[in-house]
């Protein structure tokens, strides 16, 4: 295991540094505060946790191809848009962005004394999607359910706030805060040493109470007395305690992508190749797989010098391996239009 990036993933970026990713100060700040300074809630620590981090933020990332051509199969069985996970989750991460959202989750969390962090829980969740449903009947930015959101709030006789930015997260922040007590009933329940048990171990057991019933997590609370370590050990299915390893795949592919587009951002336009390269990354997440191949293929037809030693050649090597990537996909659903893709 390569040692500087268990550290990296593990202790977050302590020194930040300037990114020109927005140009509001606020929203600087909280991207800055949320993804290049050290974290409020660290990882789970362990091998095994590091692992699972790497995998999603690899299924995320777009470099799992099994994992994507199993979620666009589903996704064109059920005649939903041929997208990645990543591509929702940047089109989340922009949308809480522009829309101000994100800004306003900063403050929130600054005035109720709660680790930003939780930013990811949503993201996770919903990839902040208002419109984001599951099968158990949770809904919105958090994906609250029915019986959760009477509790908080949020569902009432004749109005339902879940799709509610504001009245939504500060919900979100209250469970979370509720989750994070329950630790120290659990203490008592267990006869645990309350003073053995990190605030940040707390925090990651609240992060796994938000996914799963809080009953069901205090038995895995008293068989690891409270530790987090074995996380990955406990997990019987993918939404068990991979889930906040979930959480921190995410928070990389995020700082991955910000750092890519802060980057990209600085590349001169000076060439037909490079205009349609920048054309085509500040727009990919909002397009399905088709249309992506599509604007590659295009791309592709530009690049002229065709020299290992060009500055461009990287990205041209980028650009065939993610055509291939995507034609693979679409392959295995057996696209009608994959013929002329192929």
């Amino acid at each position: 295991m390569n040692k500087l990036l268990y550290l990296i993933i593990i202790f977050g970026f302590i020194f930040s540094f300037e990114t020109s990713y927005c140009s509001e100060s606020n929203d600087k700040e909280a991207i800055k505060s949320l993804l290049f300074r050290r974290p409020r809630i660290f990882p789970p620590i362990g091998k095994q946790n590091l692992k699972i981090i790497l995998n999603w933020r690899r299924a995320y990332g777009e470099y799992t191809l099994e994992y994507d051509k199993n979620l666009i199969k589903y996704k064109h069985s059920k005649g939903l848009e041929l997208k990645t996970s990543y591509q929702k989750l940047i089109e989340g991460w922009n949308k809480i962005i522009n829309d101000g959202d994100l800004v306003m989750i900063y403050k929130m969390c600054k005035e109720e004394k709660i680790p930003f962090d939780i930013v990811f829980v949503a993201m996770t969740e919903s990839h902040w999607n208002k419109n984001a449903f599951s099968l158990c009947g949770a809904k919105g930015y958090w994906q609250f359910i029915t019986d959760t959101g009477e509790k908080y709030g949020l569902v009432c006789p004749n109005e339902d706030y879940r799709t509610d930015p504001v009245k939504s997260t500060q919900a979100a922040i209250d469970l979370l805060k509720d989750n994070y007590n329950l630790t120290y009933l659990w203490d008592r329940k267990y006869n645990l040493n309350s003073k053995k048990i990190t605030n940040n171990d707390r925090w990651l057991w609240a992060l796994w109470s938000y996914n799963r019933s809080p009953g069901i997590v205090s038995k895995y609370y008293f068989k690891l007395k409270g530790k987090t370590k074995d996380f990955a050990f406990c997990s019987d299915n993918v939404e068990n305690s991979n889930y906040v390893n979930k959480i921190f795949g995410i928070r990389e592919v995020l700082k991955d992508y910000v750092f890519e587009h802060d980057r990209n951002k600085k590349i001169p336009a000076n060439t037909n190749f490079r205009k349609l390269l920048k054309e085509y990354k500040n727009k990919w997440y909002i397009v399905t797989l088709p249309e992506r191949v599509k604007m590659l293929e295009e791309i592709k037809k530009q690049y002229v010098t065709k020299k290992k030693g060009d500055k461009d050649y990287v990205e041209m090597q980028n650009i065939t391996n993610k055509i291939l990537y995507i034609k693979q996909i679409l392959s295995s659903i057996n696209y009608k239009d994959k013929d002329e893709l192929l």
